[in-house]
């Protein structure tokens, strides 16, 4: 079997085209870069281009997601390494919201603290989805290598839009009981950071 290699902006819709929607398998470390580290010209066309970065200062790994996801056939999967960021930064409200509304996280690793990679200071996670899932759950291991502290099945109506707290089911009950109490500060006073 001949390998067919292409060497291309990746992120170019225009030459990517072709190749959309054709593989069973995306696996992939995409590039950790913020988006105002890039020049004005591919910054403005990243946010043209990929509906998971439309605003705010994202990250460009978000639009791997969607590069990827557009790659896979109708029961691909995909599996990238990345930072575990996009659980909670506004910027990936919309990647959530997608993976939410499609049902498509088959498991997340998450490393949390510990470092993965020897040369850069990042908390990365391994993200499984598949597009032929449609479940209301997905498996969550919270750990690193052989000390996983702990194997869950997050079920997504626990999860919300604006921000994902992922921890063992009873953590996250008793975060929502907690965050029904009271008035939140911000309903009275008014927060910088």
């Amino acid at each position: 079997v001949g390998w067919n290699i292409q060497l291309m902006d990746s992120l170019d819709k225009n030459k990517i085209k072709d190749y959309l929607g054709i593989f069973d398998y995306v696996v992939g470390n995409p590039p950790y870069i913020r988006i105002q580290h890039l020049g004005k010209e591919r910054r403005e066309r990243i946010q043209k281009d990929w509906t998971f970065c439309k605003s705010g200062s994202t990250d460009m790994y978000i639009a791997f997601f969607e590069l990827g996801l557009d790659l896979l056939n109708e029961t691909g999967k995909l599996g990238y390494i990345t930072p575990d960021t996009y659980f909670k930064t506004e910027t990936a409200k919309p990647l959530r919201r997608y993976f939410m509304e499609h049902k498509i996280v088959k498991k997340i690793i998450d490393f949390n603290y510990h470092q993965v990679f020897n040369d850069a200071t990042t908390y990365s996670a391994i993200t499984i989805l598949d597009k032929n899932l449609k479940q209301n759950k997905f498996y969550y291991f919270n750990g690193y290598e052989h000390d996983v502290k702990y194997i869950d099945k997050i079920d997504l109506a626990d999860l919300n839009y604006d921000k994902w707290t992922l921890a063992p089911n009873n953590v996250i009950k008793r975060i929502k009981e907690i965050e029904t109490r009271g008035v939140p500060l911000g309903k009275i006073a008014e927060i910088h950071v």
